[in-house]
């Protein structure tokens, strides 16, 4: 800035003594005194002195521009520019009828200008969110949404009607979660009795699980006495009160897909 206001005082004093310099205008009224005018100003005159001054003053300000702009690029590569947050996921099963939801976002910049090229990632919000179940589903203890069809149909029908309402057959992965079926059971029932499809379908014989959820646990099991029996067409989970350990509880056991019976829906709100 020294320089700039040195070499400024320097084109005043030339432009004073030389008589036959015209004074030029913008359109607001405000004489204007940049490289470019002095340049063309001292061809018009046949001054080397004001060339001179005029390429000086523009180098000078080349230098400003190209200093601004790296400070501009290192600033945004500093504060890491992030775009909206994205919509928040849907509220996970949790305890006590509460759990988290999550949403992200995209900070930084994938651009050769920053000193680094890594600095784009993702970003993350978590809360915790009060799990509200739809219309004719009841929450549990713990926090599933649950509903009851007294309805017999096959297995592949009552998960279709389970998915009708953006769910799947409810998934007992726990021992919280078992109870939390039970006690529904005995709320809406009210008697140990009754077969129930529950999550759980395999491809062939002897398979491993599959499950329309993906949660932790998923290795769990509750079998009655006896069970799995792992026959040729026991490719489905029923939940029912049978034999275990010399009395009766609810169990699950492996079943042939097409029998007929009740069934329990569960939805993620």
């Amino acid at each position: 800035m020294q320089i700039f206001l040195t070499i400024s005082l320097g084109v005043l004093l030339l432009c004073m003594q030389i008589p036959n310099i015209e004074s030029t205008t913008n359109p607001g009224g405000n004489e204007t005194f940049n490289g470019q005018f002095l340049v063309e100003m001292g061809n018009k005159i046949g001054s080397s002195e004001l060339q001179m001054i005029g390429k000086t003053i523009m180098n000078l300000e080349s230098k400003i521009k190209s200093t601004v702009r790296s400070e501009v690029i290192q600033e945004l590569c500093r504060l890491h520019n992030c775009t909206d947050w994205g919509v928040w996921s849907k509220c996970d099963v949790a305890l006590l009828g509460f759990g988290s939801r999550k949403r992200s976002r995209e900070c930084g910049f994938k651009t050769v200008l920053c000193s680094r090229e890594d600095l784009l990632k993702t970003e993350y919000d978590f809360e915790i969110c009060d799990k509200n179940c739809p219309n004719e589903y009841t929450k549990s203890e713990s926090g599933l949404c649950l509903r009851m069809h007294k309805r017999p149909l096959s297995r592949n029908g009552a998960e279709s009607e389970c998915q009708k309402d953006n769910g799947h057959l409810v998934q007992i992965n726990s021992e919280r979660t078992m109870k939390d079926v039970n006690e529904f059971i005995a709320e809406k029932y009210g008697k140990n009795w009754g077969w129930w499809w529950i999550d759980g379908l395999r491809s062939k014989q002897g398979g491993p699980w599959q499950f329309g959820y993906e949660t932790e646990n998923q290795n769990f099991t509750a079998w009655g006495d006896n069970e799995p029996t792992n026959g040729p067409n026991d490719l489905c989970l029923l939940y029912f009160h049978m034999a275990y350990k010399g009395g009766s509880a609810w169990r699950m056991n492996d079943h042939t897909c097409s029998k007929p019976s009740w069934f329990i829906c569960q939805v993620i709100s």
